[in-house]
Order: C-alpha cells, then structure tokens, then sequence
C-alpha cells in the first residue's frame, strides 16, 4: 500500500489507511502461526486443486491437464486486500547514478522489443501482448502433441488428455488482466516497520508515538535518495 502512504518522496502514515491495517494486524494476526495445521500438496491434490506458481502459459495448460481439466484459477489475494497479485520475477530500471542514461535507455528498448519479449515470452510471461500470444500459441500447439504425453513419465497423462484452443489464451490472457497488485516491497522501509511496529502490537507504545517514529525514519532514507 506505499502508494498510499509514500507520494511525491514524502512519508504520510498519518494515512486513516495506515491506521486501519496496523489495528487489523494487531487484532488478528497472531504472534506466532499456528502450527499442525498446514495444508500439504497431498490433501490439496486429493481435493481435486493444486497450489502452485504459475510462470508461464506452459505451466497454465500443464496443470490444466495435471488436474484431469482445471476450470477454475484463483489468484493469492494481496496482503491489502485489492484482489489478486502478481510478483515480478524479472524487472529493469535506470538509475539516476548512471554513467550514460541515454544508453540505458537504448538497452530497456532493446528488452522491450517484440523480438526479444517473444523470445523471453516462451519460458515466462511478458509484458508485450503480441509477443505473449505468439509465445503461447507455440506452447498450445506443443501440449497438444503427442511428444507432450509422451515426454511425462506419468501415465495417467493419457487419460487426462485435453484440447487446447486460442480461447485458453484468452482465458488466461483475462486472468492475467485481473491481477491488480504486484507483489514488492522495498527492504529499507520494510526494516523500520518491522522494528517500529511490535511496540504498538505488543501494547507498550500508542499507534500515534510509533508512526511518528517509522515516518521521520522512513523519511531520511527517502531524503537520502534523492
């Protein structure tokens, strides 16, 4: 939620926003997690669902087949609510240190071009649309092929067979476009929160004395990258 509580390189957790998650932490999150209550692959599996990480329209049509014809993906909520997330596995930025902004600015091109997102888009996804769905109409062509079954040493595979069309890749186009949150974070600020907020959690300190504190220390290191 930074974009709430951090714009224009000024720290606000006076944010009624703030207040909000830091009193339904308190009130509801424990301490320490609950253990013997973990839900294995086993279980899951027997109920007929899978938690995994999806990276790419591959891994997306092979757990469609894994589970005998999956209908339905449900994305892992963000940690504040506003739906599913997606968390960047790879991602590039200029730094305003830079010997040669302009060069690096030539070299994000280069990444962004629909040569090279095609290239990237068959073992992940992309942010270019074009390069994603010529990447899966490749992988859709290949897990309808024999090779793909023959390929996996489990033989129930066979029994699981599925055709797959263009509408899987705007099934999975969709779910992609309703992700609303990528998952990051930003370590320094993390720190301070995770030092500042136990005082206000554990009762010793009131929420108003512990933000003042986390925001002028959030505060310097955004002064110091300036």
């Amino acid at each position: 939620m930074r974009d709430k509580f951090i714009a224009d390189g000024k720290a606000d957790f006076t944010n009624p926003a703030f207040a909000e998650l830091a009193g339904f932490v308190k009130d509801n999150v424990p301490e320490q997690p609950d253990t013997g209550t973990e839900i294995t692959d086993d279980t899951l599996r027997g109920l007929g669902t899978m938690a995994k990480s999806c990276n790419s329209t591959y891994d997306y049509l092979n757990y469609i087949v894994d589970l005998g014809g999956a209908k339905r993906f449900l994305g892992i909520p963000s940690t504040d609510g506003r739906g599913p997330s997606v968390s960047a596995e790879t991602s590039v930025a200029v730094s305003a240190h830079a010997v040669d902004i302009d060069a690096c600015g030539e070299f994000v091109k280069i990444i962004m071009s629909e040569e090279i997102q095609t290239k990237a888009a068959m073992s992940g996804f992309v942010l270019n649309r074009e390069a994603f769905r010529k990447a899966s109409a490749a992988d859709i062509e290949y897990t309808n092929s024999d090779k793909f079954y023959n390929s996996n040493s489990d033989l129930d595979y066979a029994l699981k067979r599925v055709t797959f069309t263009d509408k899987n890749i705007d099934d999975l186009e969709k779910i992609i476009s309703n992700c609303s949150y990528c998952a990051s974070g930003d370590p320094e600020i993390t720190v301070v929160l995770i030092e500042e907020m136990p005082a206000y959690f554990s009762g010793q300190k009131d929420l108003d004395s512990v933000i003042q504190i986390a925001q002028n220390r959030v505060q310097k290191i955004l002064d110091e990258r300036k």
